[in-house]
């Protein structure tokens, strides 16, 4: 894979950065495939038991090939999560918790008309082990959302449209980018290697989509997003013809509906929930690998000021294989993903406003350990040849609101 292709591999929105950052990472595992259209909402799937931990590691065999686990996470808790590139994120003060036992309504009551911005913090990490590359990028983005409007039995739908997007990347040939979409620079937008990222990003501001939201709970349905795949793949295209085939897009229903939701929707499920007593959830991101890395465990409620209430899932990071078909050569490609990391390693709290309703804040980390093996053809005796990646991924996630009316 030539330079060229490496930072279209890299390009996405901050929904899908860890994805686009893994294939980034990887070189040579790129083929020809048709352009992919975003697809039908999904609804998250049982996964099972996570393939996580120390006996899982022994028994995964990457293919018999690539360099075996050594130095294991030691993030176990995430106060020690770091970004790329810069310092990492800030924690909030949140004060003490609940008493165990403490009844806390999860209510959230969204009005028609109320109009929330964001600011949106996203960072990354990620380490290639087979030749120690690194790549770290944050993505800091502002969005505006709107309550379009409010069913009987709570459903909702919330408009939501980027306003500026502030790009932030160090690559592993010491390529550096720093572009503030409010503050363009023509030398960075003049420049190939620089414009393959930051162009097909910045193509989607002003471009609303609608989310379909369940009562009290996550993404259920998006529309409006055709919208965003056309303004990617025709930014791709003019930059590289033929490439926006060479990669799924960005914006495929699961990969935008998945990543909302742990930003802006999570599925809080409403109700009443005990402090001390937890709701079993699941939050999925897709690596664009014929996988999704699924946070799944405990909810639990642990603050309640009056209007607002506080939620957090401290879990373990697993792997999920996606079902259906292929959505590129590239992913039909894949022959093994596996997801590894330290017990309770993917931390999230949200903060939310009763009425009107409205995420305040959240703040996610997570670090893990990922294999991904590529069936690559055939070696010269004739046995299937295999393409690996070994990779350490960290990133931390801020949501701040920015104003309110």
């Amino acid at each position: 894979m030539n330079d060229k292709h490496t930072r279209i591999a890299l390009i996405g929105f901050a929904v899908v950065v860890s994805a686009f950052v893994l294939r980034g990472l990887v070189t040579g595992a790129t083929d020809e495939g048709g352009t992919a259209q975003p697809d039908e909402a999904v609804e998250a799937r049982d996964a099972g038991p996570a393939n996580t931990g120390p006996a899982a590691a022994d028994a995964f065999d990457p293919l018999q090939g690539g360099r075996p686990l050594e130095d294991a996470p030691t993030t176990a808790s995430p106060q020690s999560t770091g970004t790329a590139p810069g310092q990492a994120l800030e924690r909030r003060e949140v004060g003490p918790p609940l008493p165990d036992g403490t009844p806390v309504d999860l209510a959230v009551k969204r009005v028609p008309g109320t109009v929330t911005r964001y600011r949106i913090t996203n960072a990354i990490a990620q380490r290639d082990r087979q030749n120690d590359q690194s790549v770290g990028q944050r993505w800091i983005f502002e969005v505006t959302t709107t309550v379009s409007g409010v069913e009987e039995d709570g459903s909702s739908r919330v408009r939501l449209e980027v306003d500026a997007i502030r790009i932030q990347a160090l690559y592993p040939d010491g390529l550096q980018i720093d572009f503030d979409s409010r503050r363009p620079d023509d030398e960075a937008l003049a420049d190939p290697r620089r414009a393959i990222t930051i162009k097909p990003l910045i193509a989607v501001i002003g471009i609303p989509v609608e989310f379909g939201l369940a009562p009290n709970g996550g993404c259920t349905t998006i529309e409006g997003l055709d919208a965003w795949h056309d303004a990617w793949a025709e930014t791709v295209e003019a930059l590289d013809p033929g490439a926006s085939r060479k990669n799924i897009s960005p914006y495929t229903a699961e990969t935008t509906l998945f990543e909302w939701s742990e930003y802006l929707f999570p599925p809080i499920l409403g109700g009443t929930l005990v402090s001390g007593g937890t709701r079993d959830v699941q939050i999925l991101r897709d690596t664009l690998q014929s996988a999704y890395v699924e946070f799944r465990g405990p909810l639990r409620v642990t603050h309640d000021d009056g209007d607002v209430f506080r939620l957090e899932l401290v879990t373990t990071p697993g792997v999920m294989m996606r079902e259906g078909g292929a959505r590129s050569a590239q992913e039909a490609a894949v022959a093994r993903v596996h997801v590894q990391s330290d017990a309770d390693a993917y931390y999230a709290a949200w903060r939310f406003q009763r009425e009107p309703g409205r995420l305040l804040d959240a703040e996610i980390d997570t670090k893990y350990q990922m294999w991904v093996a590529w069936r690559m053809g055939q070696d010269a005796g004739g046995e299937q040849a295999y393409q690996r990646v070994f990779l350490d991924i960290e990133r931390g996630t801020r949501v701040e609101l920015l104003t309110n009316e």
